[in-house]
């Protein structure tokens, strides 16, 4: 077949008008010698752009997509000093936190230039380079730094997760936490294993059906940087799908940050009451009882445990809720029977003092 860079602009345009003519691509194609492809992308082109879609166009360098600049090349390889131990998919996760978008693929291949594919070879690295002056302290790109005005629900959230331990009965359980910073408002599932957390979902299932139910929106998502636990709050589709379709703004935060603070001191009363409940199976944990002292920790806090101090004094996180929600003129008779059921009892609560 000849090329498509034999013809010029005219030659396409006749033999796009000879396969009108004919009503038979096939048969024009055989007659010039050129493919039905070519004669299809003739066509496009021609019918998009007129006889300037036809003429020959010099071809662009293609785009590298794992090509990164020195800047990304250094902090790879500050990193790999830091944790020589890392291989190319840890270092991509910690990458990707601090806001660089290049593939695994990417990674490995600046290690392979470097001649540090390879564990030993990168621990070599980190002790030859031990002795060289330390550099300064970059800024570090991704991570939330200044403060921001949370002047409502969402406008800023934190997660993270904790390791609570092992228990007879149940092994290895993890805590996956959501808070508002402005209401309080918390979200908290407990998981067996490592491999049984999954962001993602909750995010795309659990909490998305509460933003829907309160009429509400997370502006800022914050995830706690933690080394252990940085891959959950960055891989899977669901989750990024997640993130884009409810125009969340993820960042990562430190954990010394104030804001990560209050989160904490949340945690610790939720865990009291938490572990006192379980105490009461005598030091035998089942995985699904855990689960439910769990729920029932939450709701008691989002619905029946009033702010403390500051303009929201004596509002439960749940009140705080309904009332974004009336400013949105959602209709609140809509909200789940479990829901009402429960504000009727904080209403109760509230009246008799």
């Amino acid at each position: 077949m000849t090329q498509d860079k034999s013809f010029n602009a005219h030659s396409k345009h006749r033999i796009l008008m000879h396969g009108i003519k004919e009503k038979n691509v096939a048969k024009t194609c055989r007659v010039f010698g050129i493919s039905r492809t070519i004669y299809y992308r003739w066509m496009k082109a021609y019918k998009k752009e007129g006889m300037k879609g036809l003429e020959g166009k010099e071809r662009k360098p293609p785009v590298m997509k794992n090509k990164i600049g020195k800047q990304w090349e250094e902090e790879i390889l500050d990193y790999v000093l830091l944790y020589p131990e890392d291989g190319p998919k840890r270092i991509f996760y910690e990458m990707k936190s601090r806001g660089m978008e290049i593939s695994e693929s990417g990674i490995y291949k600046v290690l392979l230039r470097k001649n540090l594919t390879r564990k030993v070879q990168r621990r070599n690295f980190a002790q030859e380079k031990a002795m060289d002056p330390v550099k300064e302290n970059k800024k570090e790109e991704g991570f939330y730094r200044k403060e921001v005005p949370v002047k409502g629900i969402g406008d800023l959230m934190i997660q993270r997760i904790d390791y609570l331990g092992r228990f007879q009965g149940a092994g290895r359980v993890y805590q996956y936490t959501l808070y508002d910073l402005y209401s309080g408002l918390a979200v908290s599932r407990i998981f067996q294993g490592k491999n049984q957390i999954d962001i993602g979902f909750l995010l795309d299932r659990k909490i998305r059906y509460l933003l829907k139910t309160f009429d509400a929106s997370i502006t800022l998502l914050c995830s706690c940087y933690q080394k252990e636990f940085l891959p959950y709050f960055i891989k899977g589709d669901m989750l990024q799908r997640a993130l884009e379709d409810l125009n969340i703004d993820h960042q990562f935060i430190k954990e010394n940050h104030p804001m990560v603070e209050k989160l904490k001191a949340f945690q610790r009363d939720l865990r009291a009451g938490f572990y006192k409940e379980l105490e009461k199976n005598g030091g035998l944990f089942h995985f699904r009882e855990m689960e439910k002292a769990l729920e029932q920790q939450i709701r008691r806090h989002n619905f029946f445990i009033p702010i403390k101090a500051g303009l929201h004094q004596g509002k439960a996180p749940i009140e705080m809720m309904i009332e974004s929600s009336k400013i949105k003129e959602s209709d609140l008779e809509s909200l789940p029977l479990w829901i009402l059921a429960l504000l009727d009892r904080r209403r109760e609560e509230k009246s008799n003092g």
